[in-house]
């Protein structure tokens, strides 16, 4: 069935059904269709690139233990001089933390291929059943797979390296396909000119990005935008992190899911579109704040590894206000002056 609606993806029912969400079960294989693979990855390619990543890996591990002259904690600054791997190294921890299956506790000296998560339809039913899944003491099944991807991944492209939060996209990615698949994936998505540009990053596109989203902003909520102005609070404070995880950082996982599933449809525009849906729901509170305050809730993460400055922040958006984040970025208006999102990136 959905082969089929892949091919009249532009219909209003095919649209309308993806809006509601691709089912678990095909998830995986519609959102690898639909990003397809321009790169021309190959399992080989992946292989050669992850070799490559635990050769880096164990000479980083040696060198630590060395130093330290005991087992690395995951918390622990694990590739002293590297701050990519460092970044890496903490995400990962902070990465759905309530599933319990990407965090370890003690990390291995070099990538294996040891607690391979489940495959096939196993995979399929532990994605739709993972907020029953207890914590694993040892460390949880998919830590290591999440961490070659995007390990083999700074080394396929050492001009992007570790791309800060991405650890939340190759997560999801893995509980839908396998880690090959999801480094496939996960390589032709931020090869995608917008993800590219606030990945590298690349400023001068990313001020294109950045001012054609303030369009859209004061056109869809003048007074918060106007609000903004005043306390000097800028997109560039919050909107990289948005773009590049969808989101995922602040929603419940299937939600988080739902938002992917409509990035696979629309591309670029809709990350800009669900960060107005967002601003629009959290709206009334960002008007009673300060800069300060006001960014530490934007910045606010789902995880108990955030920082301190705003651990404290309520959770943005609970499991129960889905169907409101979604009304929210369903009455997002992307045309300005008779100019579609394109046409207004086109002229910055």
């Amino acid at each position: 069935m959905w082969w089929c609606l892949l091919n009249r993806c532009k219909s209003r029912k095919v649209r309308s059904l993806w809006w509601e969400g691709i089912p678990p079960s095909v998830r995986g294989w519609v959102w690898q269709h639909s990003i397809g693979n321009q790169l021309n990855i190959t399992p080989e390619l992946y292989e050669i690139f992850l070799a490559r990543y635990g050769f880096h890996f164990r000479g980083i591990n040696a060198l630590s233990q060395k130093l330290q002259g005991k087992k690395i904690r995951l918390g622990a600054s694990v590739a002293p001089g590297n701050p990519q791997l460092e970044a890496m190294t903490l995400d990962i921890l902070s990465t759905f933390p309530d599933l319990h299956i990407f965090q370890k506790e003690i990390s291995n000296i070099f990538p294996s291929r040891e607690n391979c998560p489940p495959a096939g339809h196993e995979r399929t039913v532990l994605a739709r059943n993972l907020q029953n899944i207890p914590q694993v003491s040892q460390g949880g099944p998919y830590h290591d797979s999440l961490r070659n991807v995007l390990g083999a991944y700074a080394t396929y492209r050492p001009d992007v390296g570790y791309a800060p939060m991405t650890s939340w996209l190759a997560a999801m990615l893995l509980l839908y396909m396998d880690a090959v698949e999801a480094f496939v994936v996960l390589a032709n998505i931020l090869n995608q000119p917008c993800m590219l540009a606030f990945a590298l990053p690349r400023p001068n596109q990313v001020k294109r990005y950045l001012a054609t989203f303030d369009v859209f902003f004061e056109e869809n909520l003048p007074g918060l935008f106007a609000h903004f102005k005043k306390i000097g609070l800028l997109p560039d404070v919050y909107l990289g992190d948005w773009v590049l995880v969808l989101l995922a950082h602040v929603l419940p996982l299937e939600c988080a899911c739902r938002a992917r599933d409509v990035w696979f449809r629309d591309g670029e525009e809709f990350a800009f579109r669900a960060a107005l849906g967002r601003l629009s729901l959290l709206a009334d509170s960002l008007l009673t704040l300060d800069k300060e305050g006001a960014a530490a809730l934007l910045l606010a993460r789902s995880s108990p590894a955030a920082s301190s400055s705003v651990a404290a922040a309520p959770f943005p958006i609970p499991a129960t206000q889905e169907e409101a984040l979604f009304s929210a970025i369903a009455g997002v208006r992307m045309v300005s002056r008779r100019r579609s999102w394109a046409q207004v990136l086109a002229l910055q």
